[in-house]
């Protein structure tokens, strides 16, 4: 079997399992009746209450995030990107429909950072693209893949804050959809850090688009 026509399957397999698959117990404790998560792991959230700012090249944008990413965050997080969790990104995909009601934001369309293509294969999905689709059951608005990544683009994983940046640069290009053009969208990440990859990411958008940039995530990180 090709490599293509694996990845495919791998990737349609997936979908199937987060669209489809049904449990009420704790994910993170497995406490039965739970739905999803229960009430004493709920506790341990440390949601965030105003927009993070990113100032970059002296333009500052907001970043909206659900939750602090550490202890029950961190270990579904991890639980979605290496165990193939799918129920952990159904459960990120109704924070981020919470928080979305609470920030008021009516996009027009819902996007993801991307992923390294190696990493997509290898893990079968991108986790954004994962959270984004189920934002959009939710809400009714559609996904587009409107972020690709150039190729000889590096991994963020162990770098510090500059290098993360200058790493960042010139890493996206857009991928255009005449029809969403001056229209508002609302990029998703995992989880932000630094802000230069959802800052890279809204700033092709922005050049691309036109139209307002909104970033979602599900946690941010506590430098």
């Amino acid at each position: 079997m090709g490599k293509g026509i694996a990845y495919l399957i791998n990737y349609l397999s997936s979908m199937a399992d987060f669209i489809y698959y049904r449990d009420d117990s704790c994910l993170i404790c497995g406490r039965e009746d739970s739905n999803l998560l229960c009430g004493s792991c709920w506790e341990k959230i440390k949601k965030i209450d105003e927009p993070s700012e990113v100032s970059l090249d002296s333009v500052i944008i907001k970043v909206y995030s659900y939750a602090y990413y550490g202890n029950v965050v961190r270990e579904l997080m991890l639980r979605l990107k290496y165990k193939k969790d799918y129920q952990a990104a159904k459960l990120f995909s109704m924070f981020l429909y919470e928080k979305l009601k609470e920030t008021g934001i009516k996009p027009d369309v819902i996007t993801f950072i991307p992923i390294r293509e190696e990493n997509r294969k290898k893990r079968g999905y991108n986790q954004c693209e994962l959270i984004g689709k189920g934002l959009s059951k939710l809400t009714g608005i559609k996904t587009a893949e409107m972020l690709a990544i150039n190729e000889g683009a590096k991994d963020q994983i162990g770098l510090s804050s500059l290098e993360r940046y200058k790493n960042m640069e010139d890493k996206f290009r857009c991928i255009y959809y005449p029809k969403y053009k001056d229209k508002s969208i609302l990029l998703i990440d995992d989880v932000i850090t630094t802000g230069s990859t959802v800052y890279q990411g809204t700033k092709v958008l922005k050049k691309c688009y036109g139209g307002n940039i909104y970033i979602l995530t599900v946690a941010k990180s506590r430098l």
